[in-house]
């Protein structure tokens, strides 16, 4: 599975965190990193690196 293939399959979606419910997009996917646009701050960069570390646990 390519993740950022997925990642970019759900970009422009509303969707919330499992933990907390609280609302997020995916405005952007590259190669490298994503940007998430949060209810709290306006752009958050996350490497996707990170992304593919934590979603093998």
């Amino acid at each position: 599975m390519d993740l950022a293939v997925e990642l970019k399959n759900l970009q422009g979606k509303h969707l919330s965190t499992l933990y907390q419910n609280k609302p997020f997009e995916i405005i952007q996917v590259s190669n490298n990193q994503i940007i998430l646009q949060t209810s709290t701050e306006s752009k958050r960069p996350i490497p996707l690196k990170e992304i593919a570390n934590s979603w093998k646990h």
